[in-house]
Order: C-alpha cells, then structure tokens, then sequence
C-alpha cells in the first residue's frame, strides 16, 4: 500500500482473486504492471554504494567483442 497506493493496489488484489491466485510474487508483478500501464515513477530509487558513484564509465567500441565472435 505504501509503495504503490490505494488505487494500483486495489486493482492488482481485484486481478489476483480474478485469476483465483494467492502467491504474493503474482501480486507485486501485478502491481508493477499496474504502475508501468498508469506510466507512474518506479516506487523504489535504485540506490548504490558510496564507491560507485565515485566511478567514471569510460566508452569504448563494442567491434572487439564481434571479432570474438566470429572466431
């Protein structure tokens, strides 16, 4: 209820006794789906490490890995 609120809520519980389910897991995908369709924000921030955010991402071409490929 916290996370997703009274009215995605209420519509995945109304989906799960629908399809006659009773696994909490169908229920959070329900939920998710319902969240994703309503084109709300995800309910839970990614978070990380403090050493990751300190790390820089360098590109680089991705042709290297099709040349092992074809090996």
């Amino acid at each position: 209820l916290d996370l997703y609120g009274d009215d995605i809520l209420r519509a995945s519980l109304d989906a799960l006794l629908d399809k006659k389910l009773h696994d909490p897991g169908a229920l959070a995908i329900l939920c998710e789906q319902a969240r994703r369709q309503m084109q709300r924000a995800p309910v839970v921030e990614p978070s990380f490490a403090g050493h990751v955010k300190d790390r820089d991402v360098i590109p680089h071409s991705l042709e290297s890995y099709d040349s092992r490929k074809r090996r």
